[in-house]
């Protein structure tokens, strides 16, 4: 549940809109019982990232970040049966094996297209443009990875980013993290950046959703 809002306000928003689909929560709960890092994205903030593919009418996705594919599945679940695919990455496949099994549960894996290596690498060798990307990996390279998919996004297309406040700990110029200071940059940045039409979003833990105009 995210701390951003008041415990109260949190719990009803989430009792009132969350839907999350059971293959999603074994999903999440299964790498809860396996000990896994608590790094998979919110439900209530994959909610809307499935919302948004729907709405948008997105096709050809990219994500930066698969971790447990918890979001990847969200996502593909999100699209037409017979249409789209999603470009999904990690610099790591330590959890490729449960992510792999989930996909082919739901029947989506043959949507969804895994490459291993750092991020940037990956980003300079795609070739195609996509209507939808997605950002969630390591903070320090957030900026990085946003410049080299503004290139790939398509004109009218949306960028869309997560752990953008950090439980909070943005807005509180006391904590001095690394990631914390990172994600100020980060938001600093896109705030200054007139190519781009943006919306912060308190969903989760922030998502920063943005339209390449």
């Amino acid at each position: 549940m995210s701390s951003i809002l008041d415990e109260h306000v949190s719990r009803y928003i989430l009792e009132h809109s969350l839907r999350e689909l059971p293959i999603l929560k074994a999903l999440r709960e299964e790498a809860l019982s396996q000990n896994l890092p608590s790094m998979s994205l919110l439900p209530e903030s994959a909610q809307f990232l499935s919302l948004l593919v729907k709405i948008s009418r997105a096709r050809d996705i990219l994500e930066i970040g698969t971790f447990i594919g918890y979001s990847t599945l969200s996502m593909a679940l999100a699209l037409p049966p017979a249409e789209g695919s999603i470009i999904t990455c990690d610099i790591s496949d330590s959890c490729q094996a449960i992510a792999n099994r989930y996909w082919e549960k739901t029947g989506v894996s043959h949507k969804i297209h895994f490459k291993l290596g750092p991020a940037a690498e990956t980003l300079d060798s795609l070739q195609q443009s996509f209507d939808l990307i997605f950002i969630d990996a390591d903070k320090q390279n957030y900026i990085s990875y946003y410049e080299k998919s503004l290139n790939l996004l398509k004109t009218g297309g949306f960028l869309v980013i997560d752990n953008i406040l950090r439980q909070g700990k943005v807005a509180d110029l006391s904590v001095t993290d690394p990631n914390i200071e990172a994600i100020r940059r980060f938001n600093e940045h896109v705030f200054k950046d007139n190519r781009v039409s943006i919306s912060l979003i308190p969903v989760g833990d922030g998502l920063f959703l943005i339209s390449k105009t």
